[in-house]
């Protein structure tokens, strides 16, 4: 990451790897992936007609990859010094 301002907070690790940014994870980021997961999944559940099950598969999948890139994100920026604990 390029970093063009200086942290505002204390710095943890200045280049974590995945498994320590995986670690870092904590309730509020694991709760953002399911809600994330689970909210797009009854969203292309209730809009994928005429196949409703493909539609919540799909809407799983793209919801759980959206909410996993927000929370990796928020865990590497905590870790960094970018956003507070």
């Amino acid at each position: 990451m390029v970093a063009t301002l200086s942290p505002k907070y204390p710095v943890t690790d200045p280049d974590p790897g995945l498994s320590t940014t995986l670690r870092n994870f904590n309730l509020a980021d694991l709760a953002f992936v399911a809600a994330g997961t689970i909210g797009s999944g009854t969203f292309g559940y209730l809009q994928g007609l005429p196949r409703r099950n493909a539609g919540a598969v799909v809407g799983s999948i793209v919801g759980a990859m959206g909410s996993l890139m927000f929370s990796y994100q928020s865990s590497h920026m905590r870790l960094t010094g970018y956003k507070k604990y």
